[in-house]
C-alpha cells in the first residue's frame, strides 16, 4: 500500500477493530529531493501494485486540474483527467465516468490524429508535445463531451450494423459496415 492507502484503510476501521490499533505498526519511508525528474522516476517506480497508467503522470497537470474543474458543472459526465482515486480508502466506480484513454482517443480522432487515436494512445499522454496538442488551456469539458460522445455514437452504429446479419444488410448499410471495417 502506498501512504494514501494506508491512511484510508485506517480511516475506514469499524470500532472494533480500532480498538487494537496501539498494537499496530506502520512501516514508512521519507525521501528528501528537489529533482522533480527524480521525483517522478521514485513515484514511478514504487507504484508497483496498481499498474501504473501513462494518464497517470498527467494527474497533477494544470489542465487536467482546471478540466476536473469544469467537469463539476456537467450533468451526467464525470471525468477525472488521469486521477483514478479519490480521498476515500476504496475507488468509487461512477457509470458516468469518460475513461481517460477513451477521451484522449476521441480528441485525437476529433483533431485529424486516427493512428494516435487507434494505435498510440499512450504517446498522447507520455509525449509532451503530442499531449499539448490535444490537452491545452482550450480544451474545455464541453468539447471532451461532443468528441467522447461522437465516438460512443459511432461505436453505437457500428454495433448495430454488426448484428445485422450481412445478407440482410441493404445496400447503404454494408457500404457503411466496410467502411467501419477500415483500420483507423
Amino acid at each position: 500500500m502506498n501512504g494514501a492507502q494506508t491512511t484510508g484503510s485506517i480511516g475506514t476501521l469499524t470500532d472494533t477493530a480500532a480498538k487494537d490499533l496501539e498494537a499496530a505498526q506502520v512501516l514508512a519511508r521519507f525521501v528528501t529531493c528537489d529533482d522533480p525528474d527524480v521525483l517522478a522516476d521514485i513515484i514511478k517506480l514504487n507504484n508497483t501494485q496498481n499498474k501504473v497508467e501513462a494518464a497517470d503522470f498527467r494527474s497533477k497537470d494544470p489542465v487536467q486540474e482546471r478540466l476536473r474543474a469544469d467537469f463539476a458543472a456537467v450533468p451526467d459526465a464525470d471525468d477525472r483527467g488521469g486521477r483514478r482515486g479519490g480521498v476515500k480508502a476504496t475507488i468509487e466506480r461512477s457509470r458516468n465516468l469518460l475513461a481517460d484513454s477513451a477521451v484522449a482517443q476521441s480528441l485525437a480522432a476529433f483533431y485529424l490524429g486516427p493512428n494516435l487515436a487507434y494505435n498510440e494512445t499512450r504517446r498522447i499522454w507520455v509525449d509532451h508535445g503530442t499531449y499539448a496538442r490535444f490537452y491545452s488551456d482550450t480544451t474545455t469539458a464541453s468539447h471532451i463531451v461532443l468528441t467522447y460522445s461522437l465516438v460512443r455514437s459511432i461505436e453505437a452504429t457500428k454495433r448495430r450494423l454488426s448484428e445485422i446479419l450481412e445478407d440482410q444488410r441493404t445496400e447503404k448499410q454494408k457500404r457503411q459496415m466496410a467502411f467501419f471495417r477500415r483500420r483507423g
